[in-house]
């Protein structure tokens, strides 16, 4: 039996933050080949992917042929003019685009097929916070606590992490750019 063949037979599972493939004895192998009971084979998962990703509105390309690895603790920087695709490339990795072309992973997982399985590890923090206005920071993020089926309890915990916990009573109206952000951010 090829190589190839046996790790159709593997087990994927993470082990310490890399995917680790086993393979295992198996009765359907009858050419007499012995394998040893366990064989762990690792290899580091990406944070992010992109293998030629094309992204086009009609005739416009957005991202032509984008090539990158980031890894686990990494930071990328995105800059560039108006139009230049930085908002295409997040909505991309934030999974609320489709490519039209190339390859797309984010936390070993292949977009937009396995989409579901990271979208509720990401966040996005647009231009646009999606917050209400006239709402108090803690009334907003109630809404969004019933509306996701998140415990009350873990606003004040985002709240205090983002050192907004004594501004929570007052209307967004009222807050400034930066804080009117953390809160978007406690909402992600």
């Amino acid at each position: 039996m090829a190589r190839r063949d046996l790790w159709r037979k593997a087990d994927s599972e993470y082990v310490g933050g890399q995917l680790a493939r086993r393979l295992r004895r198996s009765d359907e192998i009858s050419d007499g080949t012995q394998l040893e009971p366990i064989a762990w084979r690792t290899h580091s998962v990406s944070a992010v992917a992109l293998r030629a990703l094309t992204r086009r509105y009609g005739e416009r390309t957005a991202l032509a042929e984008v090539t990158l690895s980031l890894e686990t603790g990494q930071t990328l920087a995105v800059l560039g003019p108006n139009g230049a695709g930085k908002t295409t490339l997040l909505r991309l990795l934030a999974t609320l685009l489709r490519p039209h072309d190339g390859e797309l992973e984010v936390l070993g997982h292949r977009l937009p097929a396995d989409g579901w399985l990271v979208r509720g590890r990401l966040g996005l923090l647009a231009h646009e916070p999606m917050l209400y206005r006239e709402l108090t920071v803690r009334e907003n993020l109630r809404l969004q606590a019933k509306l996701h089926g998140v415990a009350p309890a873990r606003i004040e915990e985002l709240l205090a992490a983002v050192a907004l916990d004594r501004r929570g009573n007052e209307p967004l109206r009222t807050l400034s750019r930066g804080l009117v952000q953390r809160a978007a951010i406690c909402r992600t």
